[in-house]
C-alpha cells in the first residue's frame, strides 16, 4: 500500500498526470493546469446558470397552471353569445373532479368528459336527462349544450369564467356559483 501511495504522490509532485504534451510542442508546464482551470470554471458557471433557470421555469409553469385549474369550481351561466340568459335560468357548469364536468343545461342536468390543458378546454359530448321544458328554457339549453361541445379555450378574468367556442368571438360568460370556489 505504501508503494502505491508513494507512486501517486511522486506523480503529483512531478505533475506527470497533468502533462498534455511535451516540451517540444511549445506548451509550457503551467499551461495545461491553467487551461484546465479555465475549462472547469466555464463548466461551473454554465451548470450554475442552467440550474438556476431550470429551477425557475417549473415554478412559473406550475403557478400558471394552478391559476387556470378549474377542478372544484362551480359556475352559473350569465351570457351565451353576448346575450343574457333567460330570467330565472338554472344553466350552470361544475368541474367537481378532474376530467369530468356536470351542470344544468337550463332545464335538464348533464354530465360528460372534460379535457383541460393550460388554457385549452374540450368538453363533451354530454349525457343528460330528457325532461319536458318550457320553450324558452329548451331553446337556451339547446344553444348552451351545442356551445359546450365546441369549446376551445378559457380564461378567468375579473372573477368571471370565459369559455371561447369555435365560430364565435364572444365567449360563454359565467360567474362563480354560491358555494363554489373561484
Amino acid at each position: 500500500m505504501k508503494e502505491f501511495s508513494g507512486t501517486i504522490l511522486s506523480c503529483i509532485q512531478k505533475r506527470e498526470w497533468l502533462r498534455i504534451g511535451d516540451g517540444a510542442s511549445g506548451m509550457q508546464m503551467g499551461e495545461p493546469m491553467n487551461r484546465m482551470k479555465k475549462i472547469g470554471a466555464f463548466f461551473a458557471v454554465y451548470f450554475l446558470l442552467v440550474g438556476c433557470e431550470a429551477g425557475k421555469k417549473p415554478a412559473e409553469s406550475a403557478s400558471k397552471q394552478q391559476s387556470l385549474n378549474l377542478t372544484g369550481t362551480q359556475w352559473t351561466l350569465e351570457e351565451i353569445g353576448g346575450k343574457p340568459v333567460i330570467e330565472h335560468s338554472k344553466a350552470s357548469l361544475a368541474f367537481l373532479e378532474a376530467g369530468r364536468v356536470s351542470g344544468n343545461g337550463s332545464c335538464n342536468r348533464f354530465m360528460g368528459p372534460a379535457e383541460v390543458n393550460g388554457d385549452k378546454i374540450k368538453l363533451g359530448p354530454p349525457a343528460g336527462t330528457k325532461m319536458m321544458c318550457d320553450p324558452g328554457a329548451s331553446n337556451q339549453e339547446t344553444a348552451y349544450l351545442k356551445a359546450l361541445e365546441s369549446t376551445e379555450r378559457f380564461e378567468v378574468k375579473d372573477g368571471k369564467l370565459l369559455i371561447y367556442v369555435a365560430g364565435s368571438d364572444v365567449p360563454l360568460r359565467f360567474h362563480a356559483a354560491a358555494g363554489g370556489k373561484k
